[in-house]
């Protein structure tokens, strides 16, 4: 049994092929450039707030960080919003050796507090441009 329409689909591909021209090979993406970071380390506050929070900013500048909690301390992250609040609750506690991490933007803010005293331990802003990858350490006092 002959079955003309798939003879004569395939015919129409074929045709269609060769007046296309051969496929074109894929493009690479061009590799992000590359902003190198320092390692920073914060030294602690001196005391809690005192009326003077940085406020995050919007930011097209997006990156990854990671935080390695050098205290003796468990600490609360704590990201300092667009109004200035502080979003509490939102990051889980960073135990003494362990590593916060997380997506954001630059000009962000987080603050580190103790979180058996509610103490603030210290405080990050970060760069503009962020970059792709920003390491940080908080020491201990």
């Amino acid at each position: 049994a002959w079955d003309y329409r798939l003879k004569k689909h395939t015919q129409v591909a074929v045709i269609a092929g060769e007046a296309l021209g051969p496929k074109p090979a894929p493009m690479e993406p061009e590799p992000a450039p590359v902003v190198p970071q320092p390692e920073t380390t914060f030294a602690p506050m001196a005391s809690p707030l005192d009326g003077g929070l940085n406020c995050s900013r919007t930011s097209l500048s997006r990156g990854d960080i990671s935080v390695q909690n050098l205290t003796q301390r468990t600490l609360q992250p704590v990201w300092i919003g667009y109004d200035c609040e502080p979003q509490w609750q939102v990051h889980p506690e960073v135990a003494p050796g362990g590593v916060f991490i997380q997506s954001t933007f630059g000009t962000h803010v987080f603050q580190f507090y103790d979180v058996g005293t509610f103490e603030l331990i210290s405080e990050l802003t970060l760069p503009e441009p962020l970059g792709p990858f920003y390491a940080a350490t908080i020491e201990q006092p």
